[in-house]
């Protein structure tokens, strides 16, 4: 059976159209499986609307999440409350300080070409400051990895939107792309003071990817560095999407979870069910488009031609297909 690096390696030079039917083959292969069966069966049997995966090997790199019931034509993130348990990632010691107000990190498009990440660290500033967070701001040039490192060990919440890297040859050397320079796992498992982080989103392509090759109950990778931090979850990206369905997802995320007051889980669940089932127009597409557009000076004629193309078809679901929503996956200890 094929492994998630398989779909992310063939996106190179492939349309979007042709990934989306690849991927749409492989979660109804996913489907038939055995033990997708058993999943099935044990969920109809219990009425359960949380499943939690705790995968080991290989298992780890396959998009379970996305599988298809033959019976249902839906993917199991459609009907449960889907959480890769991690049970197998050495809790580190470190001190949890009083509950207060909470303190938030959004690190935002540093490499300066992903104008919808600024849009969405903008709303969840906002949704942040409402909900009584104290939230920091890393922008453009202004996000280096010194400057992310120096935070990290001081705040509960990070967020970050802009691109990740995945080296398949050696995990250890995945990492996230800040305005300045790479910045690897290996750097990020070796800070010194343990971080008392209780949630980090990455969303960034290929951040949830690990290499299971070497050792076969555990994993190496961002998700894996940022536990070993002390984060309690992880919510990353399997594969890569585009930027514009990554924000509105990531907002969705942000107000089921602060305006809602919901757990990470059931708020990421809520919100990929939303993209999905939503019309350009519910979600409103082409008027976040227009704001870019008129905000970058009318420079970027891919938002005006984006924001004409869902003014045209305010009917349409462009997001319906798991392609744009279901890269996310929330990871727990």
């Amino acid at each position: 059976m094929a492994a998630a690096s398989d779909l992310a390696h063939a996106e190179a030079g492939t349309d979007r159209s042709e990934l989306a039917h690849r991927m749409g083959n492989f979660a109804r292969v996913l489907g038939h499986s055995p033990l997708l069966g058993a999943l099935r069966e044990r969920l109809a049997e219990t009425g359960d609307h949380e499943l939690r995966i705790v995968a080991q090997g290989g298992l780890q790199s396959l998009p379970l999440p996305m599988a298809v019931d033959p019976e249902k034509d839906k993917t199991l993130v459609q009907q449960a409350v889907v959480v890769a348990q991690i049970g197998l990632v050495a809790e580190p010691p470190r001190a949890r300080r009083e509950v207060g107000r909470k303190r938030m990190l959004v690190v935002a498009d540093p490499r300066g070409d992903l104008p919808f990440a600024r849009w969405e660290a903008a709303l969840i500033v906002k949704q942040a400051a409402e909900h009584d967070v104290d939230i920091q701001l890393l922008q453009g040039p202004e996000a280096t990895a010194d400057a992310l490192l120096a935070r990290i060990s001081s705040v509960d919440l990070l967020h970050f939107a802009g691109h990740a890297a995945h080296d398949w040859h050696d995990a250890s050397r995945s990492g996230l792309l800040c305005a300045d320079r790479h910045l690897p796992v290996a750097e990020l498992r070796v800070v010194t003071e343990r971080a008392p982080l209780e949630q980090v989103v990455l969303s960034a392509c290929d951040s949830g990817l690990s290499d299971a090759t070497r050792l076969p109950d555990e994993f190496i990778g961002l998700p894996a560095a940022f536990f070993a931090l002390g984060a309690q979850t992880v919510i990353a990206s399997m594969w890569s999407i585009p930027d514009e369905a990554t924000s509105l997802l990531m907002a969705e995320f942000y107000a089921q979870m602060l305006g809602k007051n919901l757990g990470h889980a059931l708020a990421l669940n809520l919100a990929q069910r939303r993209i999905a089932g939503a019309t350009a127009a519910e979600l409103g597409v082409a008027q976040r488009l227009q704001d870019l557009y008129e905000a970058g000076g009318r420079s970027d004629a891919r938002l005006a031609r984006r924001a004409l193309l869902h003014l045209r078809r305010p009917d349409e679901r462009p997001f319906a297909h798991p392609l744009y929503w279901g890269a996310h996956l929330c990871q727990q200890r």
